[in-house]
């Protein structure tokens, strides 16, 4: 998956939490409800695949605003399969940011949170120095200062909720989606480490989910799925790598969206499984096209797993290295800029 800017919080979840949230899971388990039967018993270990669920091409410290803030008790909700076709196990990988991944994977969860044995967050290993200064030279002193703010509020509304026990104003972190959703967070400082690699060895899952994971997942851990899916944010091979939201608007598209695609060692150059497009108005900026992009991602994913195995046969990806596309500069900044588009 394409590195992105943002940072890590200090808020780490405690081995008690996701004890907690295993054991209410045991409990649902073992109610006596008919059983499908697993992926794994239906099709016996079926040759490794590996797709991509890339969120957002990596960028995630785009701006979003929020409405007026309410105050909602949290509670740890029991999820059970969508469908008893759709027993899959499933370990999502992603990283942590408070503006647009709460609102990727809260859907997904709503749908297949029975299904996730756990929640990987896998923090960017960019410096936080680094990841700041990208941010900036992106988006400019003006826009980059109102970003700053609303990550910050971001944590800081997300801090404040879990020191209140309560929900305020929505979702401010992936990690307080899965709380919700009765589903067990770990965080993951390098995904190579070898106990981590031999943890994963051990869960065996189904499928392996990357949804702006911060991290390249190296071939021995997406070995340990049948299947490791990437979710990129644009239509491949249009715009692999970064600021997918950004591209499209500079260029003009009349419309952009997210492709699911087989993992790779090389980023966003897998086989695609599936593209979901949606059309860029004349109104859209950079953070609505974020918005836009985790809807569909997440609508995309919900759908693969409800279908699994029974996936779209795959199609090449052809890619140049045009087709390549970083974080842009201040020149193609000020060219954006001057050309009537927005950021936030």
């Amino acid at each position: 998956m394409s590195s992105a800017g943002g940072a890590e919080p200090a808020f780490p979840d405690s081995a008690d939490e996701v004890s907690r949230c295993q054991t209410e899971r045991r409990a649902i388990a073992e109610r006596p409800t008919a059983r499908a039967p697993t992926v794994r018993e239906r099709s016996r270990r079926t040759p490794r695949r590996t797709l991509d669920l890339h969120g957002l091409g990596g960028d995630m410290n785009a701006n979003s605003s929020y409405g007026g803030i309410g105050f909602v008790l949290l509670e740890r909700k029991s999820f059970l399969p969508s469908s008893p076709s759709s027993a899959v196990q499933v370990v999502l990988f992603t990283s942590e940011e408070p503006l647009y991944l709460p609102q990727y994977i809260e859907p997904i969860l709503d749908a297949h949170a029975a299904d996730v044995d756990r929640l990987v967050i896998a923090p960017f290993d960019a410096p936080l120095s680094r990841q700041v200064r990208e941010q900036f030279g992106m988006y400019g002193p003006r826009a980059g200062f109102r970003m700053a703010v609303r990550y910050l509020r971001g944590h800081a509304l997300d801090a404040l909720g879990r020191h209140l026990g309560i929900q305020i104003g929505g979702y401010h972190s992936v990690a307080a989606v899965a709380r919700a959703h009765g589903v067990p967070v770990e965080r993951v400082a390098d995904v190579s480490n070898p106990a981590f690699i031999e943890r994963m060895r051990a869960l065996d899952p189904d499928v392996i989910l990357s949804v702006v994971a911060g991290q390249r997942l190296p071939p021995e851990l997406i070995d340990r799925s049948n299947d490791a899916i990437n979710l990129h944010g644009s239509l491949l091979p249009k715009y692999r790598g970064r600021a997918t939201a950004f591209w499209p608007l500079y260029y003009g598209d009349d419309r952009t969206g997210v492709t699911a695609h087989r993992m790779t060692e090389q980023f966003d150059a897998g086989p695609v499984i599936a593209r979901r497009a949606f059309s860029i108005e004349p109104t859209d900026t950079v953070d609505s096209v974020y918005r836009k992009l985790s809807a569909t991602g997440a609508s995309l994913a919900v759908d693969l797993l409800d279908s699994y195995p029974d996936l779209p046969e795959a199609s090449p990806n052809e890619t140049t290295a045009d087709d390549y596309h970083s974080l842009p500069g201040p020149d193609e900044r000020r060219r954006f800029r001057n050309r009537g588009n927005e950021f936030l």
